[in-house]
Formats: structure tokens, C-alpha cells, sequence
């Protein structure tokens, strides 16, 4: 178990790798949203690292950036990373996507990537919610791609681990 567990861990991390830059980003402090417009002012430039906070706070988030083009054998995401893994899920925070004018996708820390068309220019808001709890909170986003073949490795390899775990040991099912 500890063997393929290991090899799990580490196509896991070979499976993504990075897709590009996103460009500059500005956010603006918000209230409860009412509809699916961003705020008309208040907007300011976001610099990478800055953690956002405040009980039960809400922000709106902006993104222009342009997909790369297609590679052969990776599908392309937009990624949103909170570091807040591993925490109570009513806790954690969470994003709507808004992608050139449509509703694309809610997000929180069990809902993390969003699969992107290459070569598409992209005109992004995200509605983020911080959560019930006053502690900083990342807002890391990210363009990357995942090998459809490590992926596929993976998957094929951690999903019988995991559920072989839950058999008894004592049984031919388990063997």
C-alpha cells in the first residue's frame, strides 16, 4: 500500500504542470451580491500573495487573459487554489465564475479547476466568498495543463487503492 500510495503522490504531481500567465488582476470589496453584475467603481489592482479576509466578506474578482493554444495529449484548466484544504467544508471559501458573459462554474476546496477552451481570449469575474471564520484567506489562480495520460495512470492506480482499503482483510475480495 505504501508503495503505490507513493507512486500515487508523485504522478499526482507530474499530472500539472503550468499553462501561462494570467495577466494583471484588480478585485473590489462587496456586500451579498444581488445579480450577476460586478460593482461599476471601487476597483483596485490585486498583487499576487495579497490574502483577503473578513468575516462573512465577499469580493469581486477580474481576469482578461488569452487561453494558450492547444497542446496535444493535456487538457487546459483554470485553477483556483484558497489554502484552505483540509478544513470543514461549510468553513472554506467559495467562487462563482462569470466567463465571457456566462455563468461558468461555482468553486470551493473540493471543486478547484475549470476546463478551459485553448486559444480562447477570456473575459473572467469571480464572486468569492471568504467564509464564516475571520482568518486570511489565498486566492491563488492559476492557468495549467493536465496530461490526460498521467492523469488517466493515476486514477487507474489510486481509485482501487483507495477502495481496497475499505475491505476487510480477511476476504478474497480484499486479495
Amino acid at each position: 500500500f505504501e508503495k503505490v500510495d507513493t507512486l500515487c503522490k508523485k504522478l499526482e504531481t507530474l499530472c500539472v504542470s503550468p499553462a501561462g500567465e494570467l495577466g494583471p488582476i484588480v478585485y473590489a470589496p462587496c456586500g451579498y451580491k444581488t445579480g450577476t453584475t460586478p460593482p461599476d467603481g471601487g476597483w483596485e489592482a490585486f498583487v499576487p500573495g495579497t490574502r483577503v479576509s473578513g468575516k462573512d466578506g465577499h469580493f469581486w474578482f477580474h481576469l482578461q487573459f488569452k487561453n494558450p493554444e492547444k497542446q496535444a495529449g493535456k487538457t487546459l484548466y483554470f485553477r483556483l487554489v484558497t489554502g484552505r484544504l483540509g478544513d470543514w467544508d461549510a468553513c472554506n471559501p467559495q467562487a462563482l465564475l462569470y466567463v465571457n458573459g456566462r455563468t461558468a462554474q461555482g468553486m470551493d476546496i473540493n471543486h478547484t479547476m475549470l476546463q478551459m477552451e485553448p486559444g480562447e481570449d477570456v473575459d473572467m469575474y469571480i464572486y468569492f466568498y471568504v467564509g464564516m471564520i475571520d482568518i486570511p484567506v489565498d486566492f491563488v489562480p492559476s492557468l495549467v495543463w493536465v496530461d490526460d495520460r498521467i492523469e488517466k495512470a493515476y486514477y487507474d492506480l489510486t481509485v482501487p487503492l483507495a477502495a481496497s482499503q475499505l475491505l476487510n482483510k480477511n476476504t478474497s475480495e480484499y486479495v
